[in-house]
């Protein structure tokens, strides 16, 4: 199996310190630096996701679907939700909000469907505020970036998906699964954009003597 031993340090510098040494991906970190979220390979997708413990190095609770791959979970700003991606069939995934409290995560039963699976739908990424959920989406043919509103107070999503960005240009287009990146902040979102250019040349062949 393969490894992946975990560090953080400062922003600001210092020695790295080990938070974890055990095969699986770092998938996300919570806004206070308490939690991380990984996946139980080192692949993109597995059928569970560790929640850990950064102070006391334990693994706190599990994140599980009984038929689907996740993925890509992310914690919302009050570490209280996790927002995944769950692989709902060949070329589609369905994005899901997951209730965790002190470690313990809703059964399936109690998940919150943010899409309907019906699309392929990536990267979930909550806004500082908690009020909207950014992710990728093909639901238009394209791959383009997309936004759920969601309401803290009734813990539901609210109206339908909306979208923030499109990107049907063959030349500026989002990269596929794998190579995909989505951060966002106060006032900005950086994410990973594929330049694809070309040209045509014209050259005279001469015989050689």
């Amino acid at each position: 199996t393969e490894k992946h031993t975990t560090y953080i340090v400062a922003a600001t510098g210092g020695a790295p310190q080990k938070v974890r040494e055990k095969g699986g991906l770092l998938w996300h970190m919570s806004l206070d630096g308490t939690k991380m979220l990984f996946g139980e390979t080192g692949e993109h997708s597995s059928k569970r996701i560790t929640l850990f413990k950064v102070s006391t190095g334990e693994e706190i609770g599990h994140l599980e679907h009984s038929k689907y791959k996740l993925s890509e979970p992310s914690f919302s700003p009050d570490s209280r939700w996790i927002a995944v991606a769950a692989e709902s069939g060949v070329d589609r995934r369905q994005l899901f909000v997951v209730r965790t409290e002190n470690g313990a995560v809703a059964p399936e039963s109690d998940w919150i469907a943010l899409t309907d699976g019906s699309a392929m739908n990536n990267l979930p990424r909550w806004s500082l505020d908690g009020k909207l959920i950014y992710f990728y989406s093909e639901r238009d043919g394209a791959r383009c970036l997309w936004a759920q509103r969601w309401e803290p107070a009734s813990k539901r999503p609210l109206c339908s998906p909306f979208a923030v960005r499109h990107f049907h240009s063959a030349r500026l287009a989002i990269p596929p699964v794998g190579s995909l990146g989505l951060a966002v902040a106060e006032n900005k979102i950086v994410f990973t954009q594929r330049e694809t250019t070309g040209n045509i040349w014209m050259a005279r062949f001469e015989r050689l003597p």
